[in-house]
């Protein structure tokens, strides 16, 4: 485990969360370089799944979730892509923890 950041006194020190962090910043970086084109999201899948199959599964899971909870469709489209990209970072953290090296999954 990594020693407290005193600027951060609440941020993990486990090893994980630095695996995380990587995974997000390679996800967040690899949206700039697609300067947010409307596929974008599809272009950073870091060939770890589908993107359509993945976007179809996102909005039919919020869809589920926001009809039972009674919340108005039009929040469905921001919430799908917060489910697809912490899909997308969450494969991209397995990956890196079973060590991929950060950058490798832009390079292809």
């Amino acid at each position: 485990m990594a020693e407290p950041d005193p600027n951060f006194p609440d941020r993990p020190t486990h090893s994980d969360f630095e695996v995380l962090r990587s995974a997000m910043v390679e996800h967040e970086t690899a949206m700039r370089s697609q300067h947010e084109s409307f596929n974008a999201a599809f272009d950073v899948a870091f060939g770890v799944v589908d993107a359509y199959s993945a976007l179809y599964m996102a909005k039919n899971r919020v869809m589920r979730m926001m009809q039972e909870q009674g919340v108005p469709r039009q929040y469905y489209n921001e919430m799908a892509s917060l489910w697809y990209e912490a899909f997308l970072i969450g494969a991209r953290f397995e990956k890196l923890k079973s060590g991929e090296k950060p950058g490798d999954a832009m390079k292809s």
